[in-house]
């Protein structure tokens, strides 16, 4: 006899810890296409460190990307559907950019960011690879002023 109930997609499951490729399991090929090359992307950076975390609504499972430990920089949101990518932006590293050098899907995502505690928690759907080549940019600018002298 069948399950009646559907199945929740893995990254759904908060008290199931899966497994990287059960999470992108339920992509369609054009989100998996966009998770590999932001995935990528972010991989590159030796000082960071790429750790699979449950992080609640409205990310839930996904691949976090941190400098040292508690120090996330880059969430990869693996949602059916709307796969995203986030960056916690400490607002000092903010005063560091020029936003209007910024590509602007880029900017928009950084003007219209949460301020939370000093740090703006910006989130952009993930659409195409030129994109995420302007966001990884992005990153890798924001990582170099984390690591410049205060």
């Amino acid at each position: 006899m069948p399950n009646p109930q559907p199945s929740t997609p893995a990254w759904k499951n908060r008290f199931t810890r899966p497994e990287t490729d059960t999470l992108v399991a339920d992509l369609t090929d054009d989100d998996r296409r966009l998770f590999d090359a932001a995935r990528k992307g972010l991989t590159k950076h030796d000082a960071l460190a790429e750790t699979l975390e449950w992080r609640g609504i409205p990310w839930r499972w996904c691949l976090a990307y941190s400098l040292g430990k508690d120090r996330p920089r880059a969430f990869l949101v693996p949602e059916p559907g709307r796969v995203a990518l986030a960056m916690a932006i400490p607002s000092a590293e903010i005063d560091a950019l020029s936003l209007r050098s910024l590509p602007r899907a880029a900017r928009e995502g950084i003007v219209n960011a949460t301020y939370v505690a000093g740090v703006l928690w910006a989130e952009w759907p993930l659409t195409a690879i030129t994109q995420i080549d302007d966001l990884l940019k992005l990153h890798a600018r924001l990582l170099d002023a984390a690591a410049a002298p205060a």
